[in-house]
């Protein structure tokens, strides 16, 4: 069962997630922006917990990747590696810039996300 949450800014900077109910570390959530945006992650560490609803650490991509912001204020995705990244598994309703095909798919020329759907998953972005 999937849970459904809400992005959150963590103290730390970084970005988690705001679940409601008995959630554990491994449970799969699906988080889901204002703007309608939504993916699927797991819980990596519960932060805290209060009234029903928990704060929680998550796996996904604001730890393994990161952007760096194009001349038309797009991002290009990258791996820590310093490659372009051509698909982001697990990440679901997100899709690049001009494709019809979501991150989860493979994107030979590499990754290009507005710079909304980037901040939303938590990307660290370079400002060039």
């Amino acid at each position: 069962m999937a849970f459904s949450a809400k992005p959150t800014k963590l103290e730390s900077g970084t970005w988690g997630a705001t679940v409601a109910g008995p959630c554990r570390v491994g449970d799969q959530i699906t988080i889901t922006t204002r703007s309608g945006t939504w993916w699927t992650t797991t819980i990596a560490s519960i932060v805290s917990r209060s009234r029903g609803m928990a704060i929680c650490t998550i796996v996904g991509y604001g730890v393994t990747h990161f952007g760096r912001t194009r001349r038309d204020h797009n991002i290009d995705i990258f791996a820590n590696s310093g490659e372009r990244e051509t698909s982001m598994k697990n990440i679901t309703g997100v899709y690049p810039i001009d494709s019809q095909f979501s991150c989860e798919y493979e994107h030979p020329e590499g990754i290009v996300l507005s710079r909304s759907d980037a901040e939303n998953l938590g990307l660290s972005i370079d400002e060039d």
